[in-house]
């Protein structure tokens, strides 16, 4: 196999005539050590620029090579409009080097790591796509159901769905545009909380390190039940169009709201919409879409801002928050590990 080829594939660059030899190169297993003896070159030559970008590191990059695996299953159409979307920002972290071998190369190389690690746990028949920080998803299921992810949620189902029932696992927030079938409910799990539904349009933000679970239902109905592992799930009631419930994870105790609900789901469009929300669930969201780390003193944790953000950079959304509050931030460069990994960029916001 000709390098210069190999190389034109890493950067996206390949002719047809040169991704057909790579492809049957790739399909006849031959020289597989050859392969990532290649990735590990190309991978110890990236030099990591410290800016306000994510921080990379070999899992990450492999949970992205997984879910365009399973972006493979899409429709061709669906499948290229999301590719191209995040096409840019997978460019800035470096991950071309792993991306475009989405093929039976990107099999090859998850196989055998994510079996060491114990990471490859999806069932033969089912399939997980994975957002990954920074970037938003959308995806349709076999039964017509459009689900989207936003930053850092992952969401579990079969390529068909079979049986009474259309069960989905949820970790993050989606939201879900469910196709009507009021034979089959649809179900979505999550850790704490189950939502089930006909034929509706509702989101679910479930992120495992959020101290809640809530549901938003935009149109339709659905039914939630508690999750319960020494017994029958607890129904816990109806929602109605324009209600938002919250489960606290500790207490169990449930709490509703109607009215103003677009703000929970306008991340779909790119907008963070935050009403009255306290510095720290702000930090949350940022963290996880920016792939950062905030460290807020305690003497600033009160504080509250009502602002809808529009995909603004970091440090922009942070001068703002300096200009309308006396606040003042300082950015911590990323740390390299023994193993040449990078940690996450730190950020400490203080009272000014």
């Amino acid at each position: 196999m000709d390098r210069k080829i190999f190389n034109n594939y890493i950067d996206n660059k390949c002719t047809e005539e040169e991704y057909e030899v790579i492809s049957k190169w790739i399909i006849s297993g031959k020289d597989k050590e050859k392969i990532k003896g290649w990735l590990r070159e190309s991978w110890q030559n990236l030099a990591v620029e410290d800016s306000m970008e994510p921080s990379v590191d070999f899992q990450a990059i492999l949970d992205k090579v997984h879910h365009e695996i399973n972006l493979k299953n899409l429709p061709q159409e669906t499948k290229d409009n999301k590719i191209n979307k995040i096409k840019g920002w997978y460019r800035k972290m470096a991950a071309t080097l792993l991306l475009p071998l989405i093929g039976t190369l990107g099999v090859l190389l998850i196989k055998d790591f994510y079996q060491e690690q114990n990471y490859f746990k999806v069932k033969p028949d089912e399939i997980e796509i994975i957002a990954p920080i920074g970037a938003r998803v959308v995806v349709q299921l076999s039964d017509g159901t459009e689900v989207h992810l936003n930053y850092g949620s992952s969401l579990k189902y079969p390529r068909i769905f079979t049986g009474d029932k259309r069960t989905v696992s949820l970790k993050g927030e989606g939201f879900f545009n469910v196709a009507h079938d009021p034979e089959n409910p649809f179900i979505v799990h999550t850790s704490n909380l189950s939502i089930k539904a006909l034929g509706t349009s509702f989101n679910v933000s479930a992120y495992p390190n959020d101290n809640f679970v809530s549901a938003t239902l935009k149109e339709g109905k659905v039914v939630l039940e508690k999750n319960s592992k020494q017994k029958e799930d607890l129904i816990l009631g109806k929602m109605v169009p324009g209600q938002h419930v919250r489960l606290d994870k500790a207490t169990g105790r449930l709490t509703s709201s109607k009215g103003n609900i677009e703000r929970y789901y306008a991340w779909k469009e790119g907008k963070m919409v935050f009403e009255n929300a306290t510095i720290g669930s702000i930090a949350d969201k940022l963290g996880r879409k920016f792939n950062v780390v905030f460290d807020i003193s305690e003497e600033i944790k009160d504080l509250t801002y009502t602002v809808t953000l529009e995909d603004d950079p970091l440090e922009v959304i942070l001068d703002l928050m300096k200009e309308v509050t006396a606040i003042r931030y300082t950015i911590y460069p990323r740390k390299k590990a023994a193993d040449g990994s990078f940690s996450k960029q730190k950020i400490s916001i203080e009272k000014r």
